[in-house]
């Protein structure tokens, strides 16, 4: 559950040797079980920590960068000019290509961050390459886009947000969207 989950992200973020006392301390809090299954347990976090650190041992050392645009955007029937500011992490190599990765089961929702942070730098660099998002049991590359979609998108996603200030959206995901179609729930319930 969610101890399970701790241990192996702070496992991620740690030396390999130090696995041992690490998995000493959480058995002393009880984040392992005793005894024997305990040693299993830690051996299995291992296994899984180790393997998916194979996933971006590739990668060098992230950077960051803050950035600042300006979107026009058409707001409660006026253009308004909305201010977007802030620091994107991480990133990496020469041409800060956005990387998360997430040491969980892939989630749509992961998507979301990298996402946006490539749509900004489509609309603030030259030249920005699509982000990829690393989870324990997939990598993903998300698609490429032009300049104008990018705008074209965030603006759909700012007006959004800013809409979600004023009242509840309903959202429903892809995965569940079936679960939102009258037609469907109809047919199943007659």
């Amino acid at each position: 559950g969610l101890d399970n989950y701790y241990l192996n992200n702070d496992l991620v973020y740690t030396d390999e040797q130090k696995f041992d006392d690490y998995f000493k301390q959480a058995a002393v809090k009880g984040l392992l079980p005793r005894a024997e299954f305990g040693k299993v347990a830690a051996e299995n976090v291992r296994d899984n920590v180790l393997g998916f650190k194979e996933k971006i041992a590739d990668l060098t050392e992230p950077k960051h960068q803050s950035v600042e645009y300006n979107l026009n955007v058409e707001w409660q029937g006026e253009n308004q000019e909305i201010r977007l500011f802030g620091y994107m992490e991480p990133m990496f190599g020469d041409d800060l290509q956005v990387i998360h990765w997430h040491f969980a089961k892939y989630k749509d929702r992961y998507r979301i961050r990298p996402w946006i942070y490539y749509l900004i730098q489509c609309i603030t660099q030259e030249k920005a390459v699509p982000p990829k998002l690393i989870t324990q049991d997939k990598i993903v590359e998300l698609p490429s886009t032009d300049r104008e979609t990018a705008l074209v998108q965030l603006r759909i996603y700012v007006q959004a947000y800013l809409q979600s200030q004023v009242e509840i959206q309903l959202v429903p995901t892809v995965g569940n969207i079936s679960d939102f179609m009258l037609d469907k729930a109809v047919n199943e319930n007659t």
